[in-house]
């Protein structure tokens, strides 16, 4: 009775005798080291899994497998399907992925990694608001997007995530907005997400650079002839569009401010002001806390790890008070430039 099957790479769709593989849990066309050879670099044809008839979860590993596309009916035959990875195919690039996706829509899917999927002198690309919109009805818990010059994600793309998701990861990007995040509310059963790693950029009087920006721009204005892109609302530019929870967060004057961060709630981006604006010195040289507010954090009511590291983010903390979650564990805001910690941080007791 097989149930592991690993081939480096298939020239055409697999044959009837599949059908017979029932029990097939794990079929890998790329055993994930130098020494596989798995190339699908030719069209794959949409019928290739045609033939695959297992009623066990499914784990399909095709990474590294020098897709320049894939068909938008490639997976609807795997109904079944609970992990894909389909990281380091830097030719598929993002807007590939979007077309793939298609047949992910009403699976079982659960994990999924797309790491790496956009080539190395690629300068940045964006998760643009139909991204993930195929992946809204599938069983989702884990995603992994790391290291593709991501700049910018859209919050309708996280809007359009199951609140299944459990894990999710954009390590090792260049995201220069954390309004997005805001977004990570919705995802009620989120317990780990990491951001660490963001915006390799040169600072210059402590202000990020145009050039992104206007890269980004650029990009959005360009005509792209992807068979999946829809005309769908930002939701930066129209937040009345977001559910009524999160418009609440997003009030300026009660849930956060513009200020001293590279990596802030809006894409404008400020320079440093004075670190520990919150507190004064004392004749006596003791801190004392001015009487504003703490600084009101959202987060998932089920985080319980978040990683923040070397993420740009010269964010002095005064006093933070985090809301809508009591369980957060571990946070980790390394390697920032924090010049101040006043203290204390509210709203966590696990923390």
């Amino acid at each position: 009775m097989l149930r592991h099957l690993i081939m480096d790479g298939y020239p055409r769709a697999l044959g009837p005798g599949f059908a017979s593989l029932v029990h097939l849990s794990h079929l890998s066309f790329s055993s994930g080291t130098d020494e596989a050879f798995c190339s699908m670099s030719s069209e794959i044809p949409p019928e290739f899994f045609a033939h695959l008839n297992t009623k066990q979860q499914l784990t399909i590993n095709m990474s590294a497998c020098s897709f320049e596309s894939i068909p938008p009916q490639l997976f609807q035959f795997l109904p079944t399907i609970h992990n894909l990875d389909l990281s380091l195919n830097e030719d598929l690039l993002i807007e590939g992925f979007e077309k793939a996706s298609e047949g992910l829509q009403n699976s079982t899917l659960s994990v999924l990694n797309i790491t790496y999927i956009v080539k190395p002198w690629v300068h940045l690309t964006e998760i643009k608001n139909s991204t993930f919109r195929f992946l809204k009805h599938t069983k989702l818990k884990i995603l992994v997007v790391e290291d593709n010059k991501i700049l910018n994600v859209d919050p309708q793309a996280i809007l359009d995530l199951p609140k299944t998701m459990e894990y999710i990861s954009f390590q090792g990007n260049k995201i220069s907005s954390a309004f997005c995040l805001l977004t990570f509310l919705h995802m009620t059963n989120l317990r780990i997400a990491k951001i660490s790693r963001q915006l390799r950029y040169n600072r210059a009087n402590n202000n990020i650079t145009l050039t992104d920006f206007q890269n980004l721009n650029s990009l959005r204005n360009r005509n792209y002839n992807s068979t999946t892109a829809t005309l769908r609302p930002n939701i930066s530019e129209h937040p009345e569009l977001l559910p009524k929870v999160l418009r609440n967060t997003l009030n300026p004057e009660a849930r956060y401010r513009k200020d001293n961060s590279a990596f802030s709630f809006t894409t404008e981006n400020t320079k440093v002001k004075d670190f520990c604006e919150d507190l004064y010195l004392t004749p006596r040289h003791s801190h004392k806390h001015l009487r504003s507010s703490p600084l009101p954090l959202p987060l998932p009511k089920s985080l319980e790890e978040m990683y923040a590291s070397d993420i740009k983010a010269s964010y002095d903390i005064p006093r933070i008070q985090f809301f809508n979650n009591r369980v957060l564990k571990y946070l980790d805001y390394s390697l920032n430039d924090i010049k101040c910690f006043g203290g204390p941080v509210y709203g966590v007791p696990n923390l």
